[in-house]
């Protein structure tokens, strides 16, 4: 869920893209960042609900394809690119993550924009 602000329930918004991607690469390394179309949707469909970083760029289709996975805490979708994302993850061309740890959550609650658009998703 997101509070009325747009930023997910007891998770402050990051406050700047470096180190919201140090923080994902950490993520990463530790085992609980789902990278790619194929693992978010596992993460999504097991029912973890966590929050998902889309690129800005991604297309209007990927865009669509993500905002209608449920249940999610919380869509990031402005905040970085698809280079971004994909050159601190280490691949080549990578538009979606999803993250549901708590603990990095709150570490990256440090690290994005305030004021970044999130989308409210409700359990359906």
């Amino acid at each position: 869920m997101t509070e009325a602000g747009g930023e997910p329930a007891g998770t402050p918004a990051p406050a700047d893209g470096e180190a919201l991607l140090r923080m994902l690469g950490l993520a990463l390394r530790a085992g609980k960042l789902a990278v790619g179309a194929e693992q978010v949707a596992r993460m999504v469909g097991r029912g973890r609900r966590p929050v998902l970083i889309l690129a800005t760029d991604a297309s209007p289709r990927q865009r669509d394809r993500y905002l209608s996975l449920a249940p999610v805490r919380a869509v990031w979708g402005d905040l970085l690119g698809r280079e971004e994302l994909a050159r601190a993850l280490g691949r080549r061309n990578l538009t979606v993550v999803a993250l549901d740890d708590p603990d990095f959550l709150r570490g990256i609650g440090a690290a994005t924009p305030r004021g970044g658009r999130t989308r409210r998703r409700r359990n359906r």
